[in-house]
Parts: structure tokens; C-alpha cells; sequence
């Protein structure tokens, strides 16, 4: 059965950006962790998905200058933490652009890259 933490139990809702190079998408590695994610996080109070995605490379990467365009859908995970306590998050997932003109501005550490 699944076990949630009623305290932290609510749903974290998250904007995620596919970002694509070439024929790779760019994931990032969750810190501390052998687990990788499309860039993006959690959307605050009374905000927009698209602000959310465009204001997190912003905050952890210092990238400004990318662009949200199409929908391409949403995501529900549930997932145990290693406390055991289940996770359970909603992500909306946009295409973002302008990628390939920031890769040669941003160094990226291939230790956390995931190519698939």
C-alpha cells in the first residue's frame, strides 16, 4: 500500500521543458542521486506553468533567454522517497527553444547527461 506523510502529502505541481539538441534531450541530474529529470520545478503560488519553467533555468542555471512554445502534455508520478514515504507530483511538460544557441554559452558537465 501506499504510504504518504499526511503533513507532506499534497501534490506538487511541477513545469518541466523538453529541451532537444539535435537528436538528444537535455536532462538534469537530480543532486545526490543516480535520477534525471526534463529541467524545470515546482510552479509557486498564483503561478503560471510558463513562468515557472522560464523563472527555474533562470534561478539554478542563470539562463534567461529561452523561449516556452507548444504544450506537449502532462505526466503524474508516484514514487517512494528512500524513507518510504510516497511522493506524488504532476508535471507540466512545454517545449522550450533557443537550446542550441545557449549550449555554447553554458557549461554543461557530462557526468550529468543521460543520453538515451
Amino acid at each position: 500500500m501506499t504510504r504518504f506523510d499526511v503533513p507532506r502529502s499534497h501534490i506538487h505541481s511541477i513545469a518541466r521543458g523538453l529541451l532537444v539538441q539535435g537528436e538528444e534531450i537535455i536532462l538534469c541530474r537530480i543532486k545526490g542521486t543516480d535520477y534525471f529529470s526534463l529541467p524545470g520545478g515546482h510552479i509557486e503560488d498564483g503561478e503560471s506553468a510558463r513562468t515557472a519553467l522560464l523563472r527555474e533555468p533562470k534561478e539554478e542555471m542563470g539562463i534567461s533567454n529561452l523561449e516556452a512554445t507548444a504544450f506537449v502534455g502532462v505526466c503524474e508520478n508516484v514514487f517512494s522517497q528512500e524513507d518510504g514515504v510516497s511522493l506524488h507530483e504532476i508535471n507540466v511538460i512545454k517545449y522550450l527553444n533557443k537550446i542550441t544557441y545557449l549550449v555554447g554559452q553554458v557549461s554543461f558537465s557530462q557526468s550529468n547527461f543521460l543520453r538515451v
